[in-house]
């Protein structure tokens, strides 16, 4: 009999489908029941009563994670994170909080994988890749065809014109879908929308619809500044794109400046030259031929880690002051935050409804 698994997801995922390929993995081993978390709206997170009531044998916590105190009532104890971006900055404390309950952690990010092994969480690395469209691609590397995929304020359309500068550009296809609260992104103008053939777009774009416009363009601008996998960015080199992204994590796990792709430094973006296109399209697509190989290689690794039995964790007494320090003094001043933070999103998602 297969045993249970209740998966914690973040709702927008219920958009974006970035969570699907793990699915397709674990509904090969386990039965998955699926448990939404809206607390990104400002609503109240997934309770512990609402993961016991399916009885679980495992419990996945997807992007989103729950406070200790409440997974501590969680009555199986084989609970097991995937960190997305910006993990990396919690601080020790935060980290600390979940090494009592014996969290697992999956990082898809080199950058938490080493927050999460240094305070000592029981923690596994691995890179994902998608399928690449076939073993021979053939595409055309002539002239610049960009997409830009605007979703956050800090790589904007200005980024992008910084880093294009004077070459010549065939055509841009600007794909204007904000991730959720942000507000007031630069668009185009005029003037730029014919000096660069700008095609602008609030469509979301079905997957056949988004590898027929991948197979049209040749150079891809990573969206977000921090990627927990960049699913976006990855899709892209699997059709044989030139990524060019910003010099973080997980971007700079992936690529190579100047190999397989193009860094830049996001504090200071400046021109990038793309005469040599073609061959840093053909090795971002060799990288991800390679890098499939290797993510499927890794699918038997993941699913003994999921389903052994967690270790059982105890901190040291400079851990504990260090905990007992950080849940006195800085939560308190973190949670003030977070109920701001709550309040925003309701008051911004009521004023979207009323428009």
């Amino acid at each position: 009999m297969k045993k249970t698994i209740v998966l914690v997801d973040h709702s927008f995922h219920q958009k974006t489908k970035s969570s699907v390929f793990l699915k397709e993995i674990l509904k090969e081993e386990f039965l998955i029941k699926e448990i939404w978390d809206n607390s990104w709206k400002g609503e109240k997170p997934v309770t512990a009563d609402e993961i016991n009531s399916f009885n679980p044998d495992i419990v996945i916590y997807w992007q989103v994670i729950g406070k200790p105190s409440e997974m501590k009532k969680i009555k199986n104890k084989n609970i097991i994170w995937f960190p997305m971006e910006g993990e990396s900055e919690r601080k020790n404390f935060k980290w600390l909080n979940y090494k009592k309950l014996g969290l697992k952690i999956i990082c898809f990010s080199k950058v938490n994988f080493d927050k999460s092994s240094k305070v000592g969480l029981d923690s596994l690395y691995v890179q994902y890749f998608p399928k690449p469209q076939n073993q021979n691609l053939i595409k055309d590397y002539s002239g610049l065809k960009i997409i830009f995929w605007q979703r956050r304020k800090e790589i904007n359309w200005q980024t992008v014109k910084e880093i294009i500068a004077d070459q010549k550009v065939e055509k841009i296809y600007f794909r204007n879908i904000s991730d959720p609260f942000m507000i007031n992104l630069p668009i185009p103008s005029k003037e730029d929308i014919e000096k660069y053939n700008i095609t602008i777009s609030d469509k979301w774009l079905s997957f056949e619809e988004l590898e027929e416009l991948f197979f049209q363009y040749n150079i891809f601008f990573a969206p977000r500044l921090y990627e927990g996998i960049g699913m976006a960015f990855l899709e892209a080199m699997s059709k044989g794109l030139a990524v060019v992204a910003p010099n973080t994590s997980t971007h700079n796990e992936y690529i190579i400046n100047g190999f397989n792709g193009y860094l830049y430094d996001f504090k200071n973006p400046k021109k990038i030259d793309f005469s040599n296109l073609k061959e840093i399209g053909e090795n971002s697509f060799k990288t991800s031929l390679e890098g499939y190989q290797k993510w499927q290689n890794s699918i038997g690794e993941i699913i003994n880690f999921i389903n052994k039995e967690p270790e059982k964790k105890f901190l040291t007494k400079s851990e504990l002051l260090e905990v007992s320090i950080g849940n006195i003094f800085l939560n308190p001043f973190l949670e003030f935050k977070i109920i701001l933070k709550n309040l925003a999103k309701k008051f911004l998602l009521k004023a979207t409804k009323d428009k």
